[in-house]
């Protein structure tokens, strides 16, 4: 059998176009699905606005290089209401309490406590070393020197690109960051 060049072009584009289809994925029936956000990365800054946070008691911290000029450009701020502030991903953020250990008794160098606060989807840990405490004349200092470990975690609930039951859970995006940090602890 002798082949004419039309039905050698018309085999050829056949073939084409079977392996087009075999190789495409299959999707799902429904909307097609959209890309997913790219999620802004975790990350602390200054303070733009303190809103009077440290006029009483509470800690202030400062990344290690602002401590060493002393410019007052504060990265955590807390009072003794519970409160707390810090800018996380470009934004001010306002942070309450869950749970916070630190010794009822004058602190000493050395001692070591923890502070837990939460505000939406983030968790912020902060793990406090005494660097430097009021043990000579408690009566005229009123601030412990702190070196601080501050882990900030965000748990979010990725969109889903279909409609799901209630049962079925969602995939969760995790991101955690730590920061090395210095300060102080104490009333004015």
């Amino acid at each position: 059998m002798k082949l004419f060049p039309r039905q050698i072009f018309l085999s050829i584009t056949y073939a084409i176009l079977l392996l087009q289809v075999a190789c495409r994925p299959i999707l799902p029936p429904g909307p097609m699905p959209q890309k997913v956000e790219r999620v802004e990365r975790l990350t602390i800054g200054h303070i733009r606005n303190t809103r009077g946070m440290m006029d009483a008691c509470g800690c202030a911290l400062q990344f290690p290089v602002d401590g060493r000029f002393n410019n007052g450009s504060s990265i955590f701020v807390s009072d003794l209401n519970g409160a707390a502030l810090m800018n996380i991903s470009g934004r001010d953020t306002l942070l309450r309490v869950v749970s916070y250990n630190e010794p009822q008794r004058q602190l000493r160098r050395g001692d070591r406590f923890y502070g837990t606060y939460v505000g939406g989807d983030l968790t912020v840990r902060i793990n406090f070393v005494v660097t430097d405490a009021c043990n000579d004349n408690p009566k005229k200092c009123r601030f412990s020197s702190v070196n601080a470990t501050i882990t900030v975690i965000s748990i979010r609930l990725r969109p889903s690109e279909t409609p799901l039951p209630v049962a079925v859970p969602r995939a969760v995006e995790r991101q955690e960051r730590r920061y090395s940090a210095i300060g102080t602890c104490g009333c004015q």
